[in-house]
């Protein structure tokens, strides 16, 4: 899936190239979290976590708006 939203939407120039790094960021997060017993994310990490992908969202969600 995040290939495909680089090729839609990054390559498009529909989002930025940071935008596309908040996705990839997050989902290096979670991989993390799910496959390292022993990963240990802070509550500030987190907190930055959130921030970034509200940011992502805000982003995609406009673009999703503004194709209707």
């Amino acid at each position: 899936m995040v290939p495909r939203f680089g090729y839609h939407f990054v390559r498009t120039e529909r989002v930025s190239d940071e935008v596309d790094s908040i996705l990839t960021t997050a989902r290096s997060t979670e991989s993390e979290a799910d496959y390292d017993a022993f990963s240990d994310f802070g509550r500030e990490e987190a907190a930055e976590l959130v921030e970034k992908v509200n940011r992502f969202i805000e982003a995609v969600e406009g673009q999703i708006l503004s194709s209707r």
